[in-house]
């Protein structure tokens, strides 16, 4: 489900917009279920698989492999469960996981505002390098359109 948003009936030249970004090369690295209180890893976790299927036969195999901790439990005709114990680690870990666990490095945020809204940038993005000078920069302009607001 993709992000639900009210279509303004103004057009994007009339908004200004201001962000605060932490980008994932930046700002993340990354870090190991202890350190994100990984629910796997805290409580365990168990992986249900078809094995009549070729991928769920592919996926036992390596789960037999991957020198972790688990036990195997018959759950259907062609369905067998793993149930991983507490305190390993959980696939997140795996290196190339396209979800790994992430930790913040502590930057501040990039600091942005465009003319414009998500439909349409306008003209330059201003980058902020100090905190204070993006929020007299939203606040000035919060007090403007307040008075043209009041004018009408």
């Amino acid at each position: 489900m993709g992000l639900f948003r009210i279509e303004s009936p103004l057009p994007s030249q009339a908004f200004r917009t201001y962000a605060l970004r932490q980008p994932l090369a930046t700002h993340w690295r990354v870090a190991t279920c202890a350190e994100v209180d990984c629910p796997r890893y805290l409580d365990g976790w168990k992986t249900p698989l078809d094995m009549s299927t070729q991928d769920g036969q592919n996926a036992a195999a390596w789960i037999r492999q991957s020198g972790l901790r688990f036990s195997e439990e018959v759950t259907g005709p062609s369905a067998l469960t793993f149930r991983f114990p507490a305190g390993q680690l959980c696939p997140r870990s795996t290196p190339g996981h396209p979800k790994r666990h992430r930790a913040p490095l502590g930057r501040p945020p990039v600091m942005l505002r465009f003319d414009g809204d998500h439909r349409q940038r306008i003209g330059n993005t201003v980058l902020h390098g100090r905190a204070e000078d993006w929020r007299d920069d939203f606040g000035e302009h919060l007090d403007r359109a307040a008075e043209q607001k009041q004018r009408g």
